[in-house]
């Protein structure tokens, strides 16, 4: 079914924390990624229901990337959308998910390109987002100064 694409998968966790799972169907890749802001761990349930899934025994394999963006306990929509645009605009470049590179590059795009997370920084992403989705383009780029 995810062959060959790149699907993004917003969850709700508790009903009160959005996390983003990445699936990665490139036959090079054919991962899914788990990522939170705040740096938390799979869910149970979650991990146990992306596992039967995507068994690892079909060539996919499961992969969590620590959080390090998320400095307060709302922001984690905005946080999950900022994820999965930096993935798309690696995968618009060809560049594969690899989690060291992604380990190095997100906190110094964090820092470097959103500041440390404060309420200007949030509302900017949000404006951006909301661009792009209107526009269905992609206007900058987020990783091109550490790719």
């Amino acid at each position: 079914k995810f062959a060959d694409t790149i699907t993004f998968c917003m969850v709700n966790i508790h009903g009160n924390h959005w996390v983003l799972l990445a699936l990665d169907g490139r036959p090079e890749q054919q991962f899914v990624l788990f990522l939170d802001s705040l740096g938390g761990d799979w869910p149970s349930s979650l991990h146990s229901h992306v596992s039967r899934l995507f068994r690892e025994s079909a060539g996919w394999s499961i992969r969590r990337l620590s959080g390090y963006s998320q400095y307060d306990g709302f922001e984690c929509g905005v946080w999950s959308c900022w994820f999965a645009r930096l993935l798309l605009e690696l995968s618009r470049r060809d560049q594969a998910w690899d989690l060291h590179f992604l380990h190095a590059l997100l906190p110094r795009v964090v820092s470097n390109r959103v500041g440390h997370g404060n309420h200007s920084d949030i509302a900017q992403m949000r404006q951006t987002f909301l661009l792009e989705l209107r526009t269905a383009e992609i206007t900058g780029t987020l990783a091109t100064p550490y790719s």
